[in-house]
């Protein structure tokens, strides 16, 4: 494929979690670096990086594949790419190249290959070029090496976000009986702390005001000998005053007093999430999690101490193992009893080389019909969590624009419409006022703010 003057292009598709679109914008950071156009349209060359917590994630991935194949090179890689998976999907098309996940650092290699041709004066890109890189000495590498390279995925800047990420965590040996991640992520490591405190300022220099932490299972993280209160601790320490943390998921077992205490200081976002699954006791035990509900009341009531009225959201996963009736409605009474703020449900979904894959499970229709009851919990724990903020003043990150009309999120994760004048720049941090909480069916709840201190828009008493 000839390019003549014009860059040649890459697109970069991503499935599943927050790491993944960490490691997606390290991947297109470095692409655009190495002379490429990076565009949401058909392209040249394609990525798509994959997710194996539900067959649906892995449908969609395959179905990716296939349309982008049709139209250039198509690298797939991530957690759905591992074993003989790997050589199914490159059956799907000649254009496919599918790099295992314990290779998937040699994608930016391959960028920085592509960097040397193309400022070479070489303006050529063919699928040989892909397969030749990949199939040849410099792009072998066995499950040991990959993990040396856990944490070359670190962007400098978000294109599609205006709070930043970074990776200090990555692999999970607990083995639930449903989980697949586990099997392709590996077993945990976690990135030194002084390099993460380095990585931390860097984000913060350059502007951003929220900083997540990231990780398969980010409450493993031990590098410091702390813990992850330890690695809290030491970024207190060098975070500016105007700069937040947030956490990911935290699994609830691995949460202890002294990590509670951490989560106590201000500089922690008010914001926790939990992959609690079910609350029922049977279920629990059947698919290896180890907790029970004592455990989670427990750890809710702390974070609650910890943080007055913090936004906690749940994943959920309806139709496990062991689920009947009565276990399926010890879960939905504990979930409404404790009033957590969001659920993400979906329903279970087998995974091949997991010990619940022979395991009996309710069938796909009941699985569906209890996670829609689920999602309508959701929707009214969301509406009643956020109308307890109204008249209130949050802290926030301006995030969107469109017209007059932006959107923020808060400190504890609410979405907030906010008219104001052009004076808001995106990433910006700033406190707004809830005005008005209308129930939406969909999302749970529509949101509008306007910022304190600020004119406003209309002479009414509010502009909403």
């Amino acid at each position: 494929m000839m390019f003549g003057m014009r860059k040649p292009t890459v697109t970069i598709y991503t499935l599943g979690c927050r790491l993944n679109q960490v490691e997606s914008e390290a991947i297109s950071e470095k692409f655009a670096e190495a002379g490429f156009d990076v565009t949401q349209r058909e392209a040249d060359l394609h990525i798509v990086n994959s997710c194996t917590v539900t067959g649906k994630a892995e449908q969609k991935m395959r179905r990716v594949v296939r349309d982008f194949s049709k139209h250039g090179v198509c690298i797939v890689t991530g957690c759905a790419v591992k074993g003989e998976k790997a050589s199914e999907l490159e059956r799907i098309s000649p254009n496919v190249i599918a790099v295992d996940i314990e290779r998937k650092h040699l994608i930016l290699d391959f960028a920085a290959y592509m960097s040397e041709l193309l400022l070479g004066g070489k303006r050529i890109f063919t699928p040989q070029v892909a397969f030749d890189f990949f199939k040849s000495e410099s792009g072998c590498a066995c499950a040991e090496t990959g993990l040396s390279h856990r944490f070359d995925f670190s962007p400098s800047k978000f294109h599609d976000h205006h709070k930043a990420y970074l990776k200090v965590q990555d692999g999970c040996d607990r083995h639930c009986a449903f989980c697949a991640v586990s099997l392709s992520r590996g077993k945990p490591t976690s990135l030194e702390s002084e390099e993460a405190i380095r990585r931390f300022c860097i984000l913060q220099d350059k502007g951003y005001k929220e900083i997540c932490l990231t990780g398969v299972n980010l409450a493993l993280y031990d590098n410091c000998g702390g813990g992850l209160a330890g690695l809290l601790a030491k970024l207190e320490c060098v975070a500016k005053p105007d700069v937040k943390v947030r956490l990911t998921s935290l699994e609830p077992d691995l949460i202890d007093k002294r990590l509670i205490e951490m989560l106590s200081l201000p500089f922690i976002c008010d914001y926790f999430h939990l992959p609690i699954q079910s609350a029922s006791a049977k279920v629990l035990a059947l698919t290896g999690r180890k907790y029970d509900s004592s455990v989670l009341e427990s750890i809710i009531a702390g974070l609650r101490e910890a943080k007055g009225n913090p936004f906690i959201s749940a994943d959920i996963m309806a139709g496990l193992p062991g689920e009947d009736d009565m276990e399926a409605e010890t879960t939905f009474d504990f979930l409404k009893k404790e009033r957590l703020s969001y659920l993400h449900v979906f329903p279970f979904s087998k995974r091949e080389g997991t010990p619940a894959f022979f395991m009996k499970a309710p069938e796909q229709r009941v699985r569906d019909e209890r996670a829609q009851r689920l999602r309508e919990l959701s929707s009214e724990l969301l509406y009643d969590y956020s109308l307890s903020f109204a008249g209130k003043s949050v802290s926030a990150i301006i995030e969107k624009k469109e017209a007059s009309c932006f959107t923020a999120t808060s400190d504890n994760y609410l979405k907030i419409n906010v008219l104001s004048d052009d004076s808001l720049d995106l990433g910006q941090r700033c406190r707004i006022i809830i005005e008005k909480v209308i129930r939406d069916n969909q999302r749970g709840a529509a949101i509008f703010g306007s910022v304190e201190n600020a004119p406003r828009i209309s002479g009414s008493k509010s502009a909403f």
